[in-house]
Order: C-alpha cells, then structure tokens, then sequence
C-alpha cells in the first residue's frame, strides 16, 4: 500500500504514539521510525508481551507476524497505519490496516480511506 504523501512534511501530534510499545518485522521506512518517535512510542529491541504493536514493514517475516497475532495476541499493522494516523492527527483503529494488504472488513463494514482527515465506514 502506497501512502501519497511527502512523509518529510508530516507533522505527529506529541505524545500520539505514547502507549505504543512496537516492535518492527521488515524494513520500516526512516520518516516512519521519525513519526514513532516524535510521537513518543517506544521501540522494543525484540517480541514481548509488553509490547503493543507489531509494524510491518517491507519484506516482513512472516513467522514472526504469526507469533504475534497468534501466540501474543497483538495487532499486527502496516507501516501505513502509522503514516495515517499521523496524518488523521489521531491513533487509528487497527483493524482496517491490517497486515494482508487487502481491504479489511470488520463487524460487516468495508472501511474506505478517503480526505485521509478522517476514516469512516462506507
């Protein structure tokens, strides 16, 4: 998934990613890493309970995803649902950035990205 957006320009309100503990599978692209950061998440050095979030990047590996949404029950995102929610200026569900790169339907409803100034069921 492509985001068209000039990453160099977007902005994280402070304090967004605070209660986010993270760790990355793949390669998480540097403007990504910078958007955690200053939004104050945390990266973990490797899979833990403690953490979060596992972010997919390029390239993932795929055992390590499984672990996580099976054996630790955490969301597993795209590197997108970060770009997004910086962009929304607000932490975005999970569910529709989803790591299958395939819309993502939930509770019946197909969420659809549009104005990136907020997500909304369609």
């Amino acid at each position: 998934m492509e985001i068209d957006v000039k990453l160099s320009d977007l902005q994280v309100v402070p304090n967004m990613f605070k209660d986010v503990k993270y760790y990355a599978t793949g390669t998480i692209s540097k403007e990504v890493e910078t958007l955690l950061s200053n939004g104050g998440a945390q990266l973990e050095s490797h899979i833990t309970d403690l953490m979060t979030h596992l972010i997919v990047g390029s390239d993932p590996d795929e055992i390590e995803m499984g672990e996580v949404k099976e054996i630790y029950e955490k969301p597993v995102v795209l590197q997108s649902w970060v770009v997004l929610s910086a962009k929304c200026n607000t932490l975005l569900p999970k569910e529709p950035c989803h790591s299958t790169q395939e819309k993502k339907v939930n509770n019946h409803q197909t969420w659809h990205w549009s104005n990136m100034g907020s997500a909304s069921p369609v």
